[in-house]
């Protein structure tokens, strides 16, 4: 279950393989073996194995949730189908206007002497975006976008009803008494 928690609840967000591999990979090697007083068959072979365990626990997500990660999957090839240099828009259900741009920039290090500082580091701005970014923050952009409306609508529904109401994130409370009415 600790290994499997994080890959699971983040595979729909956009979570990479690679990403998963290396946290499967810190996870076995600082925490989960060490309990059992296990280490690594092979050391060296410690990725690959992580990568193995990372893609049966993405399959598993998959086979899990489909409609999920059939949407994850959908976000994405229309993400990749972008040209370079158009973002991504849409309105929520509160109507909210997202745009999802993630441009492309070129870095140039300054050596500069003064006031102690000796590199700077300017940041020019391209036309382009960057597809790996478009493609991988996708998901969690658009969920993020429904869960904010989705909070947006309780908030407005619970003060018109002049009922209170906690948000935390992801979560909404209110008092014992009012729980129906949220």
């Amino acid at each position: 279950r600790a290994l499997a928690k994080k890959p699971v609840m983040t595979h729909v967000y956009g979570a990479t393989l690679r990403g998963t591999a290396s946290f499967v990979e810190y996870s076995m090697d600082k925490e989960i073996l060490p309990e059992l007083g296990k280490t690594w068959l092979d050391p060296v072979l410690s990725y690959k194995h992580s990568v193995y365990i990372a893609k049966k626990l993405f399959q598993g997500v998959a086979a899990t949730v489909p409609a999920a990660d059939a949407a994850m999957r959908w976000l994405r090839g229309v993400a990749g189908q972008m040209p370079s240099g158009k973002r991504m828009q849409w309105r929520t259900p509160t109507g909210f206007l997202v745009q999802h741009d993630y441009q492309t920039f070129e870095d140039t290090r300054v050596r500069l002497n003064s006031c102690g500082v000796t590199q700077i580091l300017v940041r020019d701005w391209t036309d382009g975006t960057d597809p790996v970014q478009m493609r991988n923050s996708i998901s969690p952009n658009f969920v993020h976008a429904l869960d904010a409306s989705h909070l947006t609508l309780v908030a407005l529904a619970m003060q018109r009803q002049g009922l209170d109401m906690v948000g935390i994130h992801d979560s909404f409370g209110t008092h014992a008494c009012d729980v129906d009415a949220m």
